[in-house]
């Protein structure tokens, strides 16, 4: 089908000249938001993403290749230094599996990741504590 073909269809016509994205577009994308399913056991089921309440309706922006998810034992660190990268993630949800012999207070935080590799903001931490 042409481009002519497609207009006259009133189908959407593809740009012929790409533009180029800005290579700091990532940092001024808004975060991703974050859920926390800790029903199960010994188990931490993060959503993220722009919709985390619905899997269906949460792909990633345009230009992102993921989430890196970062977490700190003990719930919200004092210093920004104490977060530790716990994966990133291509496709919500990521299941952290924990090992504890006790309830135990967890925080997560989320940044895109652009295909650049260049991170954007990071989510506002959501906590959790895990039952044995």
């Amino acid at each position: 089908m042409t481009d002519a073909e497609r207009a006259a269809a009133g189908i959407t016509v593809p740009d012929a000249t790409r533009t180029a994205a800005s290579p700091d577009a990532i940092r001024t994308m808004d975060p991703p938001s974050l859920r926390l399913d800790f029903s199960k056991r010994l188990q931490v089921i993060i959503h993220c993403g722009p919709n985390p309440h619905d899997e269906r309706h949460n792909g990633r922006p345009h230009g992102t290749i993921g989430c890196e998810i970062q977490f700190h034992r003990g719930g919200i660190p004092e210093h920004e230094a104490d977060w530790v990268t716990l994966d990133i993630d291509t496709e919500s949800p990521f299941i952290h599996i924990i090992h504890e012999d006790e309830p135990t207070t967890y925080a997560y935080r989320a940044c895109y990741i652009g295909k650049d590799l260049k991170r954007g903001p990071f989510s506002n931490p959501a906590t959790c504590t895990v039952s044995v």
